[in-house]
């Protein structure tokens, strides 16, 4: 930024006060002549600055640069102006004026006086005496601080005498200051050159500015206009001027709207005139033309001048409403907010100082006269350019409008007085998501949502008519709630007109009138009664007659309605009946059905379903539940509409597929009815969950079970599964545990009675877990249970929640899966599944055997594979609820996508006789196979602890040999006690149906008696591998003296040929059982004869060793 200092010389002839010694405007735009200046001309320019010409340094590099011209003038004064662009002078940069000078070369040896313009620590003006070129006294100084880009008006004066003077003004027309000083020096009374010289830096090549001729500044006439014009009424126009005016003024020099001229002009004050007019002026726009008015003075005048003004009608309530508006403009579009206001009246107004407002702040719409013509359009927008850019031209106003919430806000209108002129409250349900929201009638009031409308257009019509249509559909009963019997509340579907809607003519009841007193609230017309209607009886209601404020007329309507007396509900007066949990798709709607089992009515208002999450749907006003009624709320429209006393709730809590809870609640909050459903109590796809017996527990999956109702329901009618609970509950499974037995039952129970005794092994235990919300479910203590033994129960006069008895209950407990105890019996790994062999598909499947002398629970039992390299394993997990294995018996874990087996469950104190064998002790797991290999794989049993209770390494060689094919034949366990992993003691099933399923193995034999002694024993003896499933397997006994002993058995025929190795290095043990199945290394069946068995048990640790040789025979039958 740079800083201008500005110097003027005047000089003055002689005496006190002399004439100007010296000038030069420069106004030829040379300094070559008139005068001629010399010296470095090269270095410098005249430049042009509002009409006024200065001489200006003009170089580029740093140096010392001077201009003179002839002059031996020495008395007078001398004025001059000079500029310094940039930072304040120092010695490096500075100017000096060359007052008088005796040579032409400023740069030379002057003897003379100059005016210096400041250098470093000095920036004042100082007069200044040069002896042969250097500044030798400092003759006066003024106290004028030279400030940085100044420009600065000097005056310098010498007498005759030689006394000097300094005067400095700011400015080009600055008033001169005198600095006060006087000084005397008159050592040089000639001069043949006056000049000046400027030292500069590379930087400040171009910031000195000299003119050596002030001119003083212009007269100036101070302006004579109208201010403003005001029209007083409507026969009188006061002009108010700028100055004084010249009276009297003719009132023909006026003429208004080019033939009225005013009967007279009157002199209010001296700048007002007063125009009076014999005939009333119109509202609206008027011209005015003003011939001539002089000023007072007579200095100027005022000719020849129209003025246009505006005649104004006073505002009244009605003429300007708010017609559209844009709270939400599209995301993207850029658009401002606004609001349109239309003028609905054939008046003039004048919106000055009108406001606009939210509801919290206000905003002036403007502070001068803003004209709103007759049916016109005003928008008020904070940017108009960018609605004329997108809507084309309008009568659009800036105005810094409140910002308009999205959701909900007010927009108020308020004229110049602070009176309301219209409003309006908005929320999200008037609609203008990205769209204006515009104004269907004026005639309607703009406080009515139904007065308001999404825009057709695209976005809005700002500035124009709005293409909303006016509403002309006739008001209809949306709802009748009866809040007493007294009282009937007729709701209707929009805001009716109120003389209609009080004239009791209009409503009737089984066709008299009916109404003591009617009170209306936007919708809603509230009909006190004069006879109060009668509980459970259902009557009439007519209505006609009422229109809406658009005036659209009702059809006339009659509506049957019903008066119930409600009563107060207690726990399980109300209960959830039936529910929907399960889509078969998305539009299978989730319900939940309520059932009033009582003789009372119920107000359900206020009510509320909550999850197991804490998601609460609450029940809307008039919810009626009747006597021995029902009552449906659902997640689904549609579903609501098609069901009548089905009812949908935005807010319905979604039900979780694998289970969640469902609470009732009071309007106060208290539970009514609750359960907490799981997967297993049924509902299949597109299906609902049905209670069985409405007086039955809720919370007992027992009473609950699938609809068999062809819509997949039986909403709002007796459930397809409706069965009263009339027999006493049964005991579903028992098992223990340590020293603790879990009970479940077939449905809840009630343990409070008296007369209920339990007794395990003849012992009564201890109850010491038993949750009335779970109340098929009971934890006993008991003192000791003998390992291996039985464990027997005993219940008597066991009850359920509806009072059915149990007499007396017995059942064996079930106890804990062991290793040893239960063994893995028989395997189908290869199972036949042909869809066109016309033949029963068969399945994957393991079977169990119980060698246990109890029941085994098999709760949590899982099978897996082999692990890999990983130690990872795959587990599949059967459903083992309330399963268990009888002592002796079998169970079987079989793999199938179809449901293969009654669903009805199983009680554990059935009569073992009539216990459904298959039902109860086969497992199914819904998968197509339990992914066993047909060559070989792995089985392993475990518990829920994921302990090996049982393994078989099975191998498709143990099959039998001669068998051309054993595809669709399981293998068989020959001794199910056995070694599970000895090849020698599985074989190939010869049932027809290809496995024993359930029953004994068809391969099965008992080992015999060992030995009581050291040796070896045979049973059977002979025997005879003929396939037929008896006596096919010869057991060889054996018993030992030590443990410690290594086998190695082998048989010869009768020419001394080995043909089989039984054992060889193998553990002996005290003593064991080695199985021979009458096939020779090879697989081979041998020939009927007598074979030699040697049998050899040795010690290498203390070579103590057994040999023995027995003959054996190989039979056949005939």
């Amino acid at each position: 930024m740079k800083v201008r200092v500005l110097l003027i010389m005047l000089f003055f002839s002689s005496g006190i006060v002399h004439a100007q010694n010296f000038e030069d405007g420069f106004e030829d735009g040379d300094f070559s002549e008139n005068p001629a200046w010399s010296g470095t001309t090269t270095k410098f320019v005249v430049d042009e600055d509002n009409s006024n010409f200065l001489i200006r340094l003009n170089d580029t590099q740093a140096d010392t640069a001077f201009l003179s011209t002839p002059s031996t003038e020495i008395v007078g004064f001398w004025e001059f102006f000079v500029q310094i662009d940039g930072s304040a002078p120092s010695n490096t940069n500075r100017a000096e004026i060359y007052l008088m000078s005796d040579r032409m070369d400023l740069n030379g040896a002057v003897n003379g006086y100059i005016l210096r313009i400041g250098e470093t620590g000095d920036d004042v003006f100082s007069v200044i005496r040069v002896d042969a070129g250097q500044q030798s006294e400092i003759i006066l100084s003024d106290t004028t601080i030279f400030q940085a880009g100044g420009g600065y008006r000097i005056r310098v004066e010498r007498t005759a005498l030689g006394e000097w003077s300094l005067q400095t003004g700011v400015g080009y027309n600055g008033e001169l200051k005198d600095s006060g000083q006087r000084a005397m020096d008159a050592t040089y009374t000639s001069a043949s050159h006056f000049g000046f010289r400027v030292i500069y830096t590379s930087s400040r090549t171009d910031d000195y500015y000299f003119d050596f001729k002030i001119k003083e500044p212009p007269v100036i006439i101070a302006p004579f206009y109208i201010d403003r014009l005001v029209s007083t009424d409507s026969q009188r126009v006061d002009l108010f001027f700028s100055r004084d005016v010249h009276t009297p003024v003719d009132a023909e020099n006026f003429e208004l709207d080019g033939d009225l001229a005013p009967s007279s002009v009157l002199p209010l004050t001296p700048n007002q005139l007063q125009l009076v007019f014999d005939t009333p002026l119109n509202s609206g726009p008027h011209e005015l033309l003003i011939r001539e008015v002089q000023s007072a003075n007579l200095d100027t005048s005022i000719t020849d001048t129209t003025i246009t003004f505006f005649r104004f009608d006073e505002y009244v309530t009605g003429d300007v409403m708010i017609n559209e508006f844009l709270k939400d403009p599209p995301s993207g579009s850029g658009l401002p907010e606004y609001v349109e206001l239309i003028n609905a009246s054939s008046k003039f107004l004048n919106l000055k100082n009108w406001q606009v407002a939210d509801n919290g702040s206000n905003k002036v719409i403007s502070e001068d006269d803003l004209i709103l013509h007759p049916d016109s359009f005003l928008v008020l927008t904070p940017d108009p350019d960018l609605l004329a850019a997108d809507f084309g031209d309008g009568y659009y106003w800036k105005v810094a409008l409140p910002t308009l919430n999205n959701t909900s806000d007010q927009i108020r209108l308020f004229e110049r007085n602070g009176l309301l002129v219209d409003s309006l409250a908005y929320n999200s349900d008037w609609g203008g998501v990205d769209v204006a929201l515009e104004r269907r009638s004026v005639f309607v009031s703009s406080t009515l949502q139904a007065n308001w409308g999404d825009s057709p257009n695209e976005i809005g019509t700002p500035g124009n008519r709005n293409e909303i249509e006016t509403d002309t559909t006739s008001p209809f009963i949306e709802d009748i709630d009866i809040p007493a019997n007294n009282r009937i509340n007729v709701i209707f579907s929009e805001e009716i007109d109120l003389n209609t809607a009080t004239d009791p003519v209009n409503y009737q009841l089984n066709g008299g009138e009916i109404a003591a007193d009617i009170t209306v609230i936007a919708n809603t017309v509230s009909l006190l009664l004069e006879v109060p209607l009668m509980d459970g009886v259902t009557s009439d209601l007519l209505v006609s007659g009422v229109v809406d404020y658009f005036g659209n007329r009702m059809q006339q309507e009659i509506i049957p309605i019903t008066y119930y007396k409600f009563g107060v509900a207690i726990r399980n007066e109300v209960v959830i009946n039936e529910f929907m949990y399960l889509r078969a798709d998305e539009d299978t709607p989730e319900f939940v059905e309520l059932l009033n089992n009582t003789s009372k009515n119920f107000d359900l208002s206020g009510w509320s379903l909550t999850d197991g999450a804490g998601n609460r749907a609450y029940f809307g006003s008039g919810s009626i539940l009747p006597k021995s009624e029902y009552f449906t709320v659902t997640d689904s429209e549609l579903f609501a509409d098609e069901y009548r006393g089905v009812h949908y709730i935005s807010s319905f809590p979604s039900l979780n597929d694998r289970g969640d809870a469902i609470v009732l609640r009071d309007h106060e909050g208290a539970v009514i009815d609750s359960l907490f459903y799981n997967e297993f109590w049924g509902g299949e796809s597109g299906r609902s969950v049905e209670r069985k017996d409405p007086e039955a527990a809720s919370n007992d999956a027992s009473n609950w079970d699938t609809s068999e109702n062809e819509n997949g329901h039986s909403v709002n009618a007796k459930n397809s599964v409706f069965e009263p609970d009339v027999a006493g509950p049964r005991i579903r499974f028992a098992s223990v545990s340590g020293d603790s037995v879990q009970v479940v039952f077939s449905e809840f129970v009630d343990l409070s009675h008296s007369s209920t005794g339990i007794n395990i092994n003849s012992k009564t235990p201890m109850l010491i877990e038993f949750d009335v919300e779970s109340a098929n479910l009971v934890t006993l203590q008991v003192e000791e249970i003998a390992k291996d033994e039985p464990v027997l129960l005993e219940i008597t006069a066991l009850s359920d929640i509806k009072g059915n008895i149990t007499d007396r209950s017995t059942t064996e407990v079930a106890q804990q899966i062991e290793s040893g105890k239960v063994f893995i019996n028989e395997i189908m790994f290869d199972p036949i599944s042909d869809p066109d062999d016309n033949l029963e598909d068969q399945v994957e499947y393991v079977e169990l055997y119980n060698a246990a002398g109890h029941r085994v629970s098999l709760e949590g039992v899982v099978i897996h594979d082999k692990p890999d390299e990983n130690g990872e394993i795959q587990i599949i997990i059967p459903d083992t609820r309330y399963k268990w294995i009888e002592s002796g018996g079998y169970s079987v874990i079989y793999a199938s996508e179809e449901n293969m087996k009654s669903e009805q469950p199983v009680d554990m104190d059935t009569d073992p006789a009539s216990i459904p064998y298959e039902d109860a002790f086969s497992i199914q797991v819904e998968r197509s196979s339990l992914s066993l290999s047909a060559t070989e794989d792995a089985v392993y049993l475990a518990n829920s602890e994921g302990s090996t209770i049982d393994s078989v390494w099975y191998d498709e060689s143990w099959h039998n040999p001669n068998l051309p094919s054993t595809k669709g034949r399981s293998l068989e366990k020959i001794n199910p006690v056995g070694p599970s992993n000895d090849p020698g003691n599985w074989g190939t099933s010869t049932d027809p149906s290809g496995g024993s399923w359930l029953i004994e193995n068809t391969l099965y034999q008992r080992p015999g008696a060992a030995p009581e002694q050291t040796g070896i024993s045979f049973s059977p003896n002979p025997f005879s591998p003929d396939a037929d499933g008896f006596e096919d397997n010869l057991f060889l006994n054996y018993a030992l003296d030590a443990s410690d002993y290594l086998l190695r058995v082998r048989i010869f025929d009768r020419y001394g040929r080995e043909v089989k190795k039984l054992a060889d290095g193998d553990p002996a043990g005290f003593n064991g059982t080695l199985i021979w199945d009458g096939l020779n290394e090879a697989g081979k069946v041998n020939r009927v004869g007598i074979y030699i068995v040697l049998f050899e048990a040795y010690n290498s640790a203390n070579n103590k060793n057994l040999t023995i040789r027995k003959p054996v025979v190989l039979a056949r039958k005939f």
